[in-house]
């Protein structure tokens, strides 16, 4: 919903029919709430796909008594100017919620004009990307490696002045006491702590996300960066790979964007 929001604030104009979230892990909890807010097509793309459906049932019924309760969500009112009574009343229609359940109870990608699909692994996948209105993440990008291909991937299947959002998490993740202490270890030691990570972190600042959506294609809209409150690092102490990094890449424990592909 925050995502949605967001976007609605930086120039969307209607809840996207087709949009993808990248590292759903076992809850397809963010995807079924685009559903819910009127999108036809999701496409989750993960490593793996490795979902609970029965899980996931549950977290629908719970979203559908959300929707229709109209709750509010962090602190904000729920977007009746975005999700409007027409819109829900086809989106929470009974029909298309015991759809919604029976493709999930028997692993169906498609029925009628809904799709729920898994694109995994997606760093290899080897069908036709879908191409989409919308993409995002929560949390998941400082775990992908190879961030060039994520990017060329966002701008291979998403629809010229199509929207991106993205949650990025900068902090050491509990290698270290100090938020931003993994900026301190070396590259040869790090290697060490990839190799018994089962999901290690790329250590990528936010300079790098903003670059790399440049050169991708894409027009940054809205960059909220966050400050973390635990202890930090001096600068002292960084090591050479990051010693000439910015203030803001020093700073961001995380941040929130939202982009445009050009």
């Amino acid at each position: 919903m925050r995502h949605l929001v967001n976007c609605f604030e930086c120039g969307m104009q209607t809840v996207p029919k087709r949009f993808a979230e990248f590292g759903p892990g076992d809850s397809l909890g963010v995807g079924l709430c685009g559903v819910l807010a009127g999108s036809d097509k999701y496409y989750a793309f993960d490593s793996i796909a490795h979902a609970n459906n029965r899980q996931n049932i549950a977290v629908l019924h719970k979203l559908v008594a959300f929707f229709r309760a109209k709750i509010p969500f962090n602190n904000q009112p729920f977007p009746s100017h975005i999700l409007t009574d027409d819109l829900l009343k086809r989106s929470l229609a009974d029909t298309r919620i015991e759809t919604i359940v029976r493709m999930l109870e028997n692993g169906e990608t498609t029925s009628g004009d809904l799709t729920i699909q898994y694109v995994a692994p997606w760093e290899n996948y080897n069908g036709d990307y879908p191409m989409v209105d919308y993409a995002l993440s929560q949390a998941v990008l400082e775990h992908i490696y190879d961030l060039e291909y994520l990017y060329a991937t966002l701008a291979q299947i998403t629809i010229s002045s199509g929207f991106l959002s993205h949650q990025i998490d900068f902090r050491s993740h509990g290698e270290t006491f100090e938020w931003n202490g993994h900026w301190s270890i070396n590259d040869r030691k790090w290697e060490k702590i990839k190799a018994i990570q089962t999901y290690s972190i790329n250590r990528e600042p936010v300079s790098t996300h903003i670059k790399l959506f440049s050169k991708h294609g894409f027009t940054v809209l809205r960059q909220q960066n966050s400050a973390a409150a635990a202890p930090s690092i001096s600068r002292e102490k960084l090591t050479d790979r990051f010693s000439q990094m910015s203030d803001e890449d020093f700073t961001a424990s995380g941040s929130f964007i939202v982009a445009r592909k050009k």
